[in-house]
């Protein structure tokens, strides 16, 4: 009865963990700049389904400052794409010079390519 009782004490904490009543959600987050005596700061607040808010300030720096930070930054989400997608492109790539090469084979000793042994 014991082990009863324990198993359903563990598997009710999980199950109530796994609904999001221990840990709460994001609901929203906000990202805005602020700028005190020709200072940048990137402001990040991130809203919480129990009410709670957390904010998250980095200061940026001068006007030069922020523009090389914003680049820098889109550039690096530019890669995260780009290393994301090439898989897909590179296979339809390869594909395609593979079928190109077979259609030379064959164009070239009038045979298919797959038929020689």
């Amino acid at each position: 009865m014991k082990k009863i009782l324990i198993f359903i004490f563990l598997l009710n904490s999980l199950f109530s963990y796994s609904q999001g009543f221990i840990r709460p959600k994001e609901t929203k987050d906000t990202t805005y700049i602020v700028k005190n005596n020709k200072i940048y700061t990137l402001v990040n607040d991130v809203y919480y389904s129990d009410g709670n808010v957390y904010t998250t300030k980095q200061i940026l720096g001068d006007s030069a400052s922020a523009s090389l930070y914003f680049l820098n930054q889109s550039e690096n989400k530019s890669n995260i794409v780009a290393d994301l997608i090439f898989p897909e492109v590179n296979q339809k790539k390869i594909k395609k010079d593979m079928q190109e090469y077979i259609r030379l084979y064959n164009s070239f000793n009038d045979r298919n390519m797959f038929a020689v042994t």
